[in-house]
């Protein structure tokens, strides 16, 4: 199978990190082939080799949500949505993607809800590391979407 891991960081060391690395060469020594995926700051989808020796890729993924520029932020995110879900989808596709598995999603998590609609892939989100980083009242919100918005999601880890 290939696995597509998405990560916010590409970091050698910390705590998310570490549980990905043991659960990317966990996979490997499964036969499994395991790609990378980091927001990155280029426009243009770069292939890349992370910092812990993985094949893998990073495009600028804007933040749909910006409250401290909201109108410019809106609008940027908008005019770029198409090129950038094309972008998403085509690396699915070319490297035939069967997994696609969150690591502590951001406002970033849209674009792959997105190609979850377009590309049918399976998917693995770490819920616990979007309640972790929530309030109380917020987790409650988070959970409300997920159920509302992503029920293509085909299973959770805690």
């Amino acid at each position: 199978m290939k696995i597509l891991l998405v990560v916010p960081w590409d970091q050698k060391f910390g705590g998310v990190i570490s549980i990905v690395d043991n659960l990317a060469r966990y996979f490997q020594s499964q036969d499994h082939m395991i790609i990378f995926f980091h927001p990155g700051k280029k426009n243009l989808l770069k292939k890349k080799i992370t910092k812990m020796g993985f094949h893998g890729f990073e495009l600028n993924l804007r933040r749909p949500f910006n409250t401290n520029y909201s109108m410019q932020s809106d609008l940027t995110f908008l005019v770029f949505l198409p090129f950038t879900m094309y972008q998403l989808i085509s690396l699915i596709r070319r490297q035939q993607i069967q997994i696609i598995n969150i690591h502590y999603s951001l406002d970033y998590f849209i674009y792959f809800a997105i190609c979850q609609w377009i590309v049918l892939s399976r998917w693995l989100l770490h819920f616990m590391e979007l309640i972790s980083s929530q309030t109380r009242d917020q987790g409650r919100d988070i959970r409300v979407q997920l159920n509302l918005s992503y029920s293509q999601i085909n299973g959770f880890s805690f």
